[in-house]
Order: C-alpha cells, then structure tokens, then sequence
C-alpha cells in the first residue's frame, strides 16, 4: 500500500467538521511535502463536501426516520 493510500482511508471515514478540522490540522503543515499535495488537497474537498451533504440531508433523514418510526 502506498503512503498516500493511508491519508484517502483516513479522509474515508471523517463526516463531521470537527474531523475535519482535525484532518486539516493535522495534513495541512505537510502539503508542501513532495508526492502528498494532490492527495491532501482532493481528500480535504472529499471530507468537505461530505460534511455539506450530512448537513444538508440531516433534517430529511431524521424526518424520514422518525415518520418510519410512528
């Protein structure tokens, strides 16, 4: 497995802006690192726009779940 291959696992599973401010914390000092730019800059759009989708669905799910329930 390729190094590069562990920052996309991680950026898998974050969901919530506080990983990803975690995940930026952490990555975003190592962008200047040769053969790691791309992979940081595509996984932090990835995590982004995951947590704009969970906010945006958020209110739908829980109704849906809710009418499921009743």
């Amino acid at each position: 497995m390729e190094f590069t291959t562990y920052i996309t696992v991680t950026a898998g599973i974050f969901q919530t802006a506080e990983r990803l401010a975690e995940f930026k914390a952490f990555f975003e000092p190592k962008l200047p690192t040769p053969g790691l730019t791309r992979e940081i800059t595509m996984d932090i759009k990835v995590i982004e726009t995951r947590v704009a989708l969970v906010a945006a669905e958020k209110e739908a799910v829980n109704a849906a779940i809710q009418a499921a329930n009743q």
